[in-house]
């Protein structure tokens, strides 16, 4: 009889603690289930897809182009959304100045007066057949009408055109005619030369200050 009674409380204990535990569940809001249950799909779209941050796909770019004041190259650092090619920045320099940039005292000796003829414009832009011995030399076509201008507004043109297109002393113009043979063009110095020239020729232009 005692192992009975024993074993009888033993249950009864159990039992007890058992439902206390159901019902401190219950009161706490938590329902009790036999079985686990798989999340909502929205909810483990949540978790493990979070939304991507958007983000900035064009990065802002800034040139340099080179325009005059009082005699002297200045550079300009020229906002773009894009990339801007050899011919585009000839199109910058021909264009000419900002409003703010012509109130600076900024000015182009890159503009031509004969309707629909640039003043310079690339060979590859004007289709004519040029084949540079160095693939860092670019061919630029002159119109006519340079030869007919001033020479210190001739060296201004060429100073805007190499310092604008050439980056480095590594990178240099080859002046050409419409139908592709290399011109001389004037120097600093008072030189005639026939050859590629680089920045190099051309920085004595640059502004002290600039």
């Amino acid at each position: 009889m005692r192992t009975e009674s024993g074993l009888l409380r033993r249950l009864l204990t159990g039992g007890i603690g058992v439902v206390f535990v159901a019902l401190a569940a219950t009161a706490c809001g938590v329902s009790v289930e036999s079985n686990p249950r798989a999340l909502p799909a929205v909810a483990t779209q949540e978790i493990g897809s979070p939304t991507p941050v958007p983000t900035e796909s064009t990065a802002t770019r800034f040139v340099p182009l080179w325009f005059v004041r009082e005699g002297e190259l200045v550079p300009v650092d020229r906002r773009t959304d894009e990339a801007m090619g050899p011919q585009q920045k000839l199109d910058a320099l021909e264009a000419g100045p900002t409003q703010v940039e012509l109130d600076a005292g900024l000015r182009t000796a890159v503009n031509s007066v004969v309707p629909d003829v640039p003043l310079v414009i690339t060979a590859e832009a004007d289709g004519v057949p040029v084949a540079p011995s160095d693939p860092r030399q670019l061919p630029v076509v002159v119109s006519e009408e340079f030869g007919s201008l001033p020479s210190q507004e001739q060296l201004l043109v060429l100073g805007q055109v190499v310092i604008t297109l050439t980056d480095s002393t590594d990178q240099s113009v080859l002046f050409v005619s419409d139908d592709g043979t290399p011109v001389g063009v004037p120097l600093p110095d008072g030189r005639l030369v026939n050859r590629p020239v680089t920045f190099v020729d051309y920085r004595e232009l640059i502004a002290k200050n600039g």
